[in-house]
């Protein structure tokens, strides 16, 4: 009984001085107490699904490592110059990037755009993979193509799958743009479509 006393002190000492250091720094905008609590699933979160555009897709592109920067703005430009899409947001997965590298990135992303989509770039908390299926408020369309940093669909065939989608709004749509075979003379799994990567 004496511990539970002891325990239930050090907490209510804990709280005691940590509350308002938190309450001081969010008030200073050292800290944004907001993200901590923020639930992206939370349908109170979301936009009204009546306003979202039937007529116009949004583009997700992961993207990891600063040494594929060109690779990435390459595509990100490419989708952005397709009328049938309406942005183009760029998932940045990982965390230890370098703050004025970000902000290069966001500049160079934002000044690619070859047509009237917008390309904005979104740092992710962390590296999971799995943010790319998180919902979010910036996303304005029905209709969302996620997308890996290396693979870029050729227009004709990008404007092929918005049609079959359009014709079947509550289904999934996607590529089949890589596949795996058994290099049987090496012994190992290949991508068929890109057998270099």
């Amino acid at each position: 009984m004496k511990m539970a006393k002891v325990g239930r002190a050090k907490v209510s000492i804990f709280l005691a001085i940590c509350l308002p250091v938190l309450l001081l720094f969010q008030s200073l905008g050292g800290l944004s107490v907001p993200s901590l609590s923020f639930d992206s699933c939370d349908p109170s979160n979301q936009r009204d699904p009546r306003t979202l555009r039937s007529d116009q897709i949004t583009v997700l592109i992961n993207g990891y490592s600063e040494s594929r920067f060109p690779l990435l703005q390459s595509i990100a430009a490419a989708y952005s110059a397709s009328p049938l899409v309406s942005s183009v947001l760029v998932l940045w997965g990982n965390p230890a990037t370098p703050a004025p590298t970000l902000a290069r990135l966001a500049q160079s992303l934002s000044l690619s755009s070859l047509g009237p989509a917008t390309v904005s770039l979104v740092c992710q908390p962390s590296s999971s993979l799995n943010a790319r299926f998180l919902p979010r408020s910036s996303i304005g369309t029905h209709a969302v193509l996620i997308c890996d940093d290396d693979v870029e669909v050729d227009p004709k065939s990008f404007a092929f799958a918005f049609r079959v989608w359009s014709s079947n709004p509550d289904r999934l749509v996607g590529f089949f743009s890589r596949s795996h075979d058994l290099d049987l003379p090496a012994r190992k799994w290949i991508y068929t479509v890109h057998p270099d990567r």
